[in-house]
């Protein structure tokens, strides 16, 4: 009777499982749309540099033109436990859409230079939220097209941001406020990769 229990119960439970309504989260009041550097030093400059030009060449593989560090955007964060990190946005790079979602990556400070912490974000925004833990979330946000953005919280687990919840943000009618304001849009979670 056991076995026949286990193949009747297991699939309810995993449908169960399956038809979990997504995770909200709140938009975080920081939300970055401004880009000004990073405040490094020449030398951590140079690193931050080197680690960018191996991603770019990634990012372009499919480009017919270069892009050059100069147009990656950047801003520095903290990153509690990971310390001083950077986050980037591959501003005119062949692959951002017409909304603006560009590549976004944030990096995080390691002996020699610097590494990799989140990457696979198209966007153009992002927000850093206090989650409590030894290294906050980050929300990085794209344009939907039609009135629309989405965000996506990241939360860093086993040495890496992953994307935890997703959430497509809809102005109401007549609203001229910023996206950012939780009383002018209609915020729907939906399913994603962490959930």
């Amino acid at each position: 009777m056991r076995p026949l229990a286990c193949v009747i119960l297991i699939p309810l439970y995993l449908m169960a499982q399956g038809s979990r309504s997504p995770k909200s989260f709140p938009i975080p009041e920081d939300m970055q749309e401004d880009w000004p550097g990073a405040g490094l030093n020449e030398a951590e400059t140079k690193l931050l540099q080197k680690a960018v030009r191996a991603d770019l060449l990634k990012v372009e593989a499919d480009c017919e033109t270069k892009l050059r560090l100069d147009r990656v955007e950047m801003a520095g964060v903290s990153l509690g436990k990971l310390g001083r990190g950077v986050v980037v946005r591959m501003s005119g790079s062949c692959v951002c859409g017409a909304t603006g979602n560009c590549p976004m990556h944030a990096y995080a400070r390691k002996k020699a230079g610097y590494r990799v912490v989140a990457d696979g974000a198209m966007g153009w925004a992002f927000g850093v939220v206090d989650s409590q833990a030894d290294v906050p979330d980050l929300v990085f946000a794209s344009n939907g097209g039609g009135g629309q953005i989405g965000l996506g919280l990241y939360r860093y687990v086993g040495g890496r941001y992953v994307v935890q919840a997703c959430e497509t943000l809809i102005k109401k009618d007549g609203a001229d406020a910023s996206w950012w304001d939780p009383s002018a849009v209609v915020v729907n979670p939906w399913h994603c990769g962490g959930n």
